[in-house]
């Protein structure tokens, strides 16, 4: 099913439709592959299981289900157990017409049905494995000490009054981290992020639809996206982008050990190095995808050119003077020349350190307790999931003389 969607309203309140069937979605990372910050997509390999429960005043569905199963179908589902059900059983009956929006083209799709009793309720459940590309906003403002979020959004199309989507709270979704492939430029993170928006629903009209919304009045979707979390080790962008630009400009404070007089020998130091700096940050340019911001090791590379451009222009600005008002004098270590060429030597070197010290304590407070509260929410989840495994395993039976046992199930 291919469902173009061109435009996306987001809505803060929504009222939950009172004869909406809750579907509840669980998503399980079973591999993420090469993750392509240019193209701004990953590779994923994902199970995705959506459950629902056949409405008990409708005996209608149930019937038309239970018919299509073999007597022995019918006695192991009145005993628990899971019965896998035909491959044109979306065609046949009502199911919640699921669809992954953030999907890319090379896909490969298997989608299965099941059905289990439950409570004296007829649960029916989906199951999608689907190997392709994602595409993901990827925010790269903090390049390369970045921190990515993987969505997989998932919507259906029907309206919420017939559907909602929400999270399977009794089966969390989780994540596969030793089948990670970028282990050497990524770290995974343990935990799973979900939400729920609604988006309204008369964008999506079509001439089939019974009946057209108005302004005001339009009819919603829910849109569920699971992700997990992953950081750039940025160890290669250190050495490579950041300790080189740092070189580069260091190296270029070496041309006040010209006297001032041998202005052309500076202006050569301090133009090429420039060039080369400039021609270095298209290097790490390329790297990334064309956005219209600047990541963090772009405002030091152009930090970086402009301290460069400023010694440029004050061997220019001093050589000038020198060459008007002392052509004809040799300059010795006590000229006045050679007093203010020193301080604006030290005024640059201080102003530059300056710069390295604030960039330090920000980095400090922003993206390493950026990634401190990643491994806070690590820590959380893998409590949340301990927990939830306890209850699932742990069975309570009463034994045969009254007393209350204890079972773990293995």
């Amino acid at each position: 099913m291919y469902i173009s969607i061109r435009n996306i309203h987001i809505l803060n309140e929504y009222e939950e439709g009172n004869n909406s069937t809750h579907v509840f979605v669980r998503l399980i990372f079973l591999r993420i592959g090469e993750l392509d910050t240019r193209a701004e997509k990953f590779q994923a390999h994902v199970a995705i299981e959506a459950r629902w429960f056949l409405n008990s005043d409708d005996d209608d569905d149930e019937n038309k289900i239970l018919s299509t199963l073999s007597n022995d179908d019918q006695i192991r589902l009145n005993n628990g157990e899971i019965i896998k059900l035909s491959k044109d059983f979306p065609e046949n009956n009502w199911h919640p017409q699921l669809f992954l929006l953030n999907i890319g083209q090379d896909c490969k799709e298997v989608i299965k049905y099941t059905i289990k009793k439950s409570n004296s309720q007829i649960q029916i459940c989906e199951f999608r494995d689907v190997n392709a590309s994602f595409h993901s906003k990827f925010d790269l403002h903090h390049f390369p000490t970045d921190i990515q979020e993987l969505s997989i959004s998932i919507g259906s199309a029907l309206f919420d009054s017939e559907v909602t989507l929400q999270t399977d709270s009794n089966r969390p979704s989780g994540i596969n981290r030793e089948a990670f492939f970028d282990q050497q430029e990524w770290k995974l993170y343990d935990h799973i992020q979900t939400r729920t928006k609604f988006i309204k629903g008369f964008l999506f009209q079509n001439d089939e639809d019974y009946s057209l919304d108005t302004p005001g009045h339009e009819r919603k979707r829910s849109i569920l996206t699971i992700a997990c979390h992953a950081a750039r080790r940025a160890d290669y962008f250190f050495w490579n982008g950041y300790c080189l630009v740092f070189l580069i400009t260091i190296i270029c404070f070496s041309s006040f050990a010209i006297p001032p007089n041998g202005v052309q020998f500076r202006i050569a130091i301090s133009c090429t190095l420039l060039l080369t700096s400039i021609a270095f940050r298209w290097t790490i340019s390329n790297a990334l995808p064309n956005i219209s911001y600047l990541t963090l090791i772009d405002l030091y590379a152009i930090v970086s050119i402009f301290v460069l451009i400023i010694l440029c222009v004050w061997h220019s600005i001093i050589g000038t003077l020198i060459f008007i008002y002392d052509e004809h004098v040799n300059l010795k270590s006590d000229s006045y020349w050679i007093w203010i060429d020193r301080r604006i030597f030290f005024a640059l070197v201080s102003l530059y350190t300056i710069v390295h010290v604030a960039m330090g304590i920000w980095y400090y407070y922003v993206p390493i307790s950026r990634k401190k509260q990643m491994k806070e929410l690590d820590k959380r989840y893998r409590q949340i999931i301990n927990e939830s495994v306890g209850k699932d395993r742990l069975s309570i039976r009463s034994s045969s003389n009254g007393t209350t046992e204890r079972q773990l199930i293995v």
